[in-house]
């Protein structure tokens, strides 16, 4: 075989290899696409594009993107988590690129590594799988999220005069004060980063407290943590309510 015949063999097989290996990146690229930002996004592309390029790829720029792991995560909606306690109200950041049930997860493994008393998780892994499926299962209540941009969520965990209450009587509370049922995921996610800043308190006071989806509450069980029930709109339980702000007062 020629020198040149061998050269062109080799320029083929390369090209081959190549496009074979783009291909699969562009498809790990669009696959993780629902868990990046946009400006992560274009970040890859442009270290990619200047890789093929032949440019210099800042290796900085690589290790600053670097996907952070759960507690990381846990730890930075730990720090964000402010709670009133004269009106009850609880603030907190979910990060961008981090769903509700992985934020879940994440304050699951902080409880545990920093509450091993407890023996538990901060919710209840029975009933994450509920949590995920409530837009589909639920979507006049429950609606899709955007995960790519960070989330700052404002909830009262129990709100004032509803305790004991129909579900009617306690909508009709909540609109007085600008407010409407929070979405069950706020309300656990809630729950779990007070469990985990405040040494195991439990956010709903030993109450079952109704939420946006009619028919179930949630509370925190001493064994489980924050669990899901069946709850009746008019029920003989001692039942509350979780608050979000209104959309129309947001405008």
């Amino acid at each position: 075989m020629g020198a040149f015949q061998e050269i062109t063999e080799k320029v083929a097989e390369l090209t081959k290899l190549a496009a074979g290996f783009l291909a699969q990146a562009a498809a790990g690229l669009v696959n993780t696409a629902g868990t990046l930002s946009l400006d992560e996004i274009s970040r890859r592309l442009d270290g990619a594009l200047k890789a093929l390029r032949g440019e210099e790829v800042s290796t900085l720029g690589a290790a600053t993107t670097r996907e952070k792991t759960p507690l990381e995560i846990a730890q930075a909606m730990v720090e964000s988590y402010k709670f009133d306690k004269k009106t009850g109200v609880s603030t907190f950041t979910v990060p961008a690129g981090v769903t509700d049930v992985e934020a879940m997860k994440a304050l699951n493994e902080y409880f545990r590594k920093n509450l091993p008393k407890f023996n538990r998780d901060a919710v209840c892994a029975d009933y994450l799988e509920w949590f995920e499926n409530l837009p589909k299962d639920f979507p006049n209540y429950c609606e899709k999220r955007d995960y790519l941009q960070a989330r700052q969520i404002t909830i009262t965990g129990v709100v004032k005069g509803t305790k004991g209450e129909n579900r009617t009587t306690q909508g009709s509370v909540l609109s007085g004060d600008s407010l409407v049922f929070s979405d069950p995921r706020d309300q656990a996610i809630a729950a779990a980063l007070h469990a985990c800043k405040h040494a195991g308190q439990d956010l709903f006071k030993d109450l079952w407290v109704r939420g946006s989806v009619p028919g179930f509450a949630l509370l925190t069980n001493l064994d489980n943590g924050v669990v899901v029930c069946w709850c009746y709109d008019v029920s003989d339980l001692i039942v509350a309510a979780s608050g979000s702000p209104s959309p129309e007062s947001k405008n």
